[in-house]
């Protein structure tokens, strides 16, 4: 039993009460030098006093900042073990993991715990990311399920006639401003035409009143 990490842990400022009650609980299973630990997470858990879940999530947490990693090998008195990185202390498939406590990456705590933030941080952004994606996409979906329109004609800006025509109905075409511009004129000389078909074309207003 590491009763002298037990005591340098405890020592340490600036570890977490979370993490550090799960390391004494390790240091007390391990030796001085943090090596040879193989007991369940279950144990570790109970020994930290925190449930199954918690102990799992820190212990996970301290592994993927270098502080607890995983052991190649390990020493007990279990003759069916291998002794590898995986102690077997029943006969079947009773296992557990080997891991070592890290005393050089556990000086550089703050260190290890602002990059595994960061890499907490990137992965969230990628995954609200493609949550955004993916809920955009089926908006998309279900616009054209209720009305019929592609996504060629809401990105690009062009219009089928069946959006626009129901089957029945003709395409109403656009009317440009050049036509717009002219109609005025040629109703005024179709106008001119009827009066000098008529006589009045060289009368002045007076004797046309009349």
């Amino acid at each position: 039993m590491g009763f002298k990490l037990q005591d340098q842990i405890q020592k340490m400022r600036g570890i977490p009460g979370k993490y550090k009650r799960v390391l004494t609980a390790i240091a007390n299973r391990a030796r001085n030098d943090g090596t040879n630990f193989f007991e369940a997470k279950e144990t570790i858990g109970a020994k930290s006093g925190v449930d199954r879940s918690t102990a799992f999530r820190n212990m996970d947490d301290l592994t993927k900042m270098g502080i607890l990693p995983k052991a190649e090998s390990h020493e007990c008195g279990i003759d069916y073990c291998a002794k590898g990185t995986k102690h077997f202390n029943k006969p079947g498939n009773h296992w557990t993991q080997v891991y070592y406590i890290d005393l050089v990456a556990l000086q550089k705590y703050d260190e290890l715990r602002c990059k595994m933030l960061r890499e907490k941080k990137k992965s969230g952004v990628a995954k609200r990311t493609r949550v955004a994606l993916q809920n955009a996409t089926e908006v998309a979906l279900h616009f054209e399920m209720q009305t019929g329109d592609t996504r060629e004609a809401r990105f690009t800006g062009s219009v089928e006639p069946s959006v626009l025509t129901d089957g029945s109905k003709k395409e109403s075409k656009p009317v440009s401003l050049a036509t717009a511009s002219l109609a005025p004129a040629s109703l005024a000389a179709l106008e001119n035409q009827s009066q000098n078909l008529l006589g009045y074309g060289n009368l002045s207003s007076e004797e046309q009143n009349q």
